[in-house]
């Protein structure tokens, strides 16, 4: 029991530390636009003829300070229409 607390006191303090970094690496791992990986399956073809699909895109004006904690500035690109 007191081996089970302290792995999992471990983990606990492991995760507050490295949750934000997990996270952002998910997450710009699923957004990224490349040959091959499934965004980029469904930007190329659209699996129904009639479909239409919106894409809206936000452009961060200050990635930078964004990243220390500032308030994120972006612009909206879009939207990007396609049959």
């Amino acid at each position: 029991m007191v081996i089970s607390t302290g792995i999992l006191s471990c983990l606990t303090v492991l995760l507050y530390f490295y949750f934000n970094t997990l996270v952002e690496t998910a997450v710009r791992g699923e957004l990224v636009l490349k040959e091959g990986n499934d965004l980029w399956k469904q930007w190329i073809k659209v699996p129904i003829g009639f479909a239409k699909y919106k894409y809206t895109f936000f452009e961060v004006l200050n990635p930078n300070e964004a990243l220390r904690g500032a308030k994120v500035s972006v612009r909206e690109r879009g939207p990007y229409c396609f049959k």
